[in-house]
């Protein structure tokens, strides 16, 4: 067929039609991109050929990510007994040392407060000797979904002096970093706890117990924050991401100047 077609295009071009040969070698030769955006479509070409800018990020708070991701767990309510769902895990990510700066979690969809609570929790200093991570990062890496596009994100990063970078949207290794972090969840966290449902729609099984509120369920979170992921070498970087992230000589950008802007987001 593809023979045909070039024949009859170069008949109506005044051109020898080229033999059979000469259009298989062609065919071969093609580069596997521009097959695969002719056979599989734009969506299956950007996941596998589009370039990304991968930025890796040379010193604590010059980029974080965040993102939110819908919990593989089902919780229970503490007085009734009854399934509540599944929860929303927001979480910021320092790209350079891997350390969560920030979380939230709830049983409500994300929005724009779930961002900024996040966030908050993240720059300010914690309760917890354990977790030093905090301050306030030169750039935040986001999808384009309308929480983070939203004119709330937009003047609370205008006021705080911090430069928003939007993802290339439905493509998940854009934010790679923290899609990563989503699996080391489920694989060394939320799969040892009842209640515990797969990442698969199809594998998932038919019948689940949970017995976890959503309280416990962040109390564990907490705990393997601090025992295990923070205090643990990355694979990547080979460092832990708590002592990655105290680099000598670095100083978490003053707080006071926004005292004001984190004391709304209450």
């Amino acid at each position: 067929m593809v023979h045909r077609m070039a024949c009859e295009y170069a008949k109506t071009h005044g051109e020898k039609p080229p033999s059979p040969t000469t259009v298989r070698e062609i065919c071969r030769a093609m580069p596997a991109s521009v097959v695969c955006m002719a056979r599989e479509g734009e969506k299956a070409w950007r996941n596998k050929f589009e370039p990304i800018n991968r930025h890796e990020s040379h010193e604590p708070n010059e980029r974080w990510q965040m993102d939110h991701c819908k919990l593989d767990i089902l919780v229970i309510d503490l007085q009734s007994g009854e399934v509540l769902g599944r929860p929303w895990l927001t979480v910021a990510l320092a790209t350079y040392s891997r350390a969560v700066m920030g979380y939230h979690l709830s049983l409500y969809e994300p929005n724009s407060m779930s961002v900024c609570l996040t966030l908050r929790q993240a720059i300010w200093k914690k309760p917890i000797a354990e977790w030093p991570m905090c301050g306030i990062p030169k750039q935040l890496h986001l999808d384009q979904g309308k929480d983070f596009t939203s004119r709330h994100i937009e003047q609370v990063s205008t006021d705080m002096g911090i430069i928003l970078i939007f993802a290339t949207p439905y493509l998940a290794r854009a934010k790679g970093k923290i899609e990563r972090f989503w699996r080391t969840l489920n694989e060394q966290l939320w799969c040892e706890l009842p209640g515990y449902v797969g990442p698969s729609v199809k594998e998932r099984p038919s019948e689940v117990v949970p017995s976890l509120t959503l309280g416990e369920v962040e109390r564990y979170l907490v705990a393997y924050f601090l025992a295990v992921y923070h205090s643990r070498p990355h694979t990547t970087t080979g460092e832990p991401p708590s002592v990655r992230w105290q680099k000598p000589g670095f100083e978490p950008k003053c707080l006071s100047v926004y005292a004001r802007w984190i004391y709304c987001l209450r």
